[in-house]
């Protein structure tokens, strides 16, 4: 079950169309009853996989003016490609297109649909870090996306663009839009469709920490270890603590972090921030939504244990007439797995986004 909310007061606006023409209302989802809790349900959506994806991956670096370096990984089955670029937002320790789970099928059916896909990789997710700017809360905050997409833009100057951005991706994709209004129009992005957003970066973090004894921080934040402290990178972190530039910084808060929380604060000194609730001030955009002015459709579900989207639900984003909300009753965090071998697992979520995406294109 799940139901559709959006503002249509406003004659001119055409969304209605949009909902209407895409038909998302008559695709069935029921949560598969393997799954009782939202618990579980989050875990198997982020390790759930049927097949093994091989695609033909053009990755391309993008050196920042910080020294540090993103990359963009391209999959398209047609070289000659001249439709929408479907431009992904990872999650929160998230590091290549091979990743398991809900975000890999859905990426392999747009892929299978023909569409053209340009996948962001964040600094020390797929290249060693060369800048002090480590993955964490305070990231959101940076100018990479607009890095990235100009960098996309470059490459495909007449293709629109539509951004999924998930889970952290979404809180630094919308953080982004809010900062960037100018440059969002001037881009030219269609529409951003974001999976599982929290109502803020605080609440968001907060709510990890404390839910299942700290069981999701800590799983969360290995990953994260497993990524960015190695010895591919220990070297520059110790050089960074070595400098004058960030005298309260230490790698060893990194590495002895049991939490996503201590995490954040070992990486504040690297931004420049004097406190966590100085980062979550100028980070968090919860406030600043309705400003974003493209198209946005919000994925959520409601029993969903890191991203609460009932708060979201009852904010004042809904006053945007370009902005819809599709929530379900189960699904926890990106766990939409309605059948176990039929479709891959997640016929709803993939049905759900290619619609939108063939309509956003279509009639806007």
């Amino acid at each position: 079950m799940y139901f559709i909310k959006y503002n249509n007061n406003n004659n001119n606006n055409n969304i209605h169309n949009i909902i209407k023409k895409s038909k998302i209302h008559k695709i069935k989802f029921t949560m598969c009853n393997l799954f009782p809790t939202n618990l579980i349900q989050s875990i198997i959506g982020f390790v759930h996989r049927t097949h093994n994806y091989n695609y033909n991956i053009n990755k391309h670096i993008i050196k920042l003016k910080n020294g540090g370096q993103i990359s963009v990984s391209f999959i398209s089955k047609n070289k000659l490609y001249n439709g929408p670029i479907i431009i992904i937002c990872p999650g929160l320790g998230n590091n290549s297109l091979y990743n398991i789970g809900v975000i890999n099928s859905l990426i392999n059916n747009l892929y299978n649909n023909n569409l053209k896909i340009a996948f962001i990789n964040y600094q020390g997710m797929d290249t060693p870090l060369t800048s002090p700017n480590i993955f964490c809360g305070a990231y959101i905050g940076t100018n990479d996306l607009t890095d990235a997409f100009k960098y996309i833009r470059k490459l495909n100057p007449k293709n629109k663009f539509i951004v999924i951005a998930i889970s952290f991706g979404s809180a630094m994709f919308t953080n982004w839009a809010c900062r960037n209004i100018k440059l969002c129009k001037e881009i030219n992005i269609s529409c951003g469709i974001m999976l599982a957003h929290g109502y803020s970066l605080k609440s968001t973090l907060e709510n990890i920490s404390n839910k299942y004894f700290g069981i999701i921080s800590k799983f969360l934040l290995n990953n994260i270890k497993k990524i960015i402290i190695n010895k591919k990178n220990i070297d520059y972190l110790n050089s960074l603590e070595q400098s004058n530039k960030y005298p309260n910084f230490k790698v060893n808060n990194l590495i002895n972090s049991s939490n996503l929380k201590e995490w954040e604060i070992a990486c504040l000194p690297l931004y420049k921030y004097k406190s966590i609730e100085h980062m979550y001030s100028l980070c968090d955009s919860y406030n600043k939504l309705c400003n974003i002015p493209i198209y946005m459709c919000y994925i959520n579900s409601l029993n969903d244990p890191i991203c609460l989207s009932s708060l979201l639900l009852n904010s004042k984003l809904l006053n945007n007439n370009k902005t819809i909300f599709i929530c379900t009753s189960k699904g926890g965090h990106l766990g939409w797995i309605d059948y176990l071998r039929k479709y891959n697992g997640i016929c709803w979520l993939t049905k759900i986004i290619y619609k939108l995406i063939i309509c956003f294109i279509k009639y806007n």
